[in-house]
């Protein structure tokens, strides 16, 4: 496949309007997740995102379907913070994870009542 039939798959992808999945297949080492992340910051240098958030993950390692839902949760970021750099003591990236509980159903934060996560989870988040 071509690089320019790639290039064009992916802007009509983040151009679209409609929350979608893209797979981009190839062998390894081919520059898949170069590629993707070089096209991903020229969209929003040309404001050329629509949806207001994304999820990158790649495959390898996922070997169960509750790993990969779990992966592409941990993986939403916000479209205005695309390019920045994940670090979890940053304003952003913790402003990122608050975004991310916030869209929780209530009865998520139920499974960690009373459990050694909340506590030190809120604590790191300032909640």
């Amino acid at each position: 496949m071509s690089i320019e039939i790639v290039k064009k798959q992916i802007a009509e992808f983040l151009s679209s309007s409609l929350p979608e999945v893209m797979a981009i297949k190839g062998a390894w080492g081919i520059g898949k997740t170069y590629t993707w992340k070089k096209l991903l910051l020229e969209a929003k240098k040309n404001k050329n995102i629509s949806l207001k958030s994304y999820s990158y993950i790649s495959l390898f390692g996922i070997n169960s379907l509750d790993t990969f839902k779990f992966s592409i949760f941990l993986n939403v970021i916000n479209s205005g913070l695309i390019g920045t750099e994940s670090n979890f003591d940053d304003n952003t990236s913790k402003n990122n994870i608050i975004a991310r509980i916030k869209t929780l159903p209530r009865k998520f934060f139920g499974l960690f009542k009373g459990s050694s996560v909340s506590f030190p989870l809120a604590k790191k988040l300032e909640l």
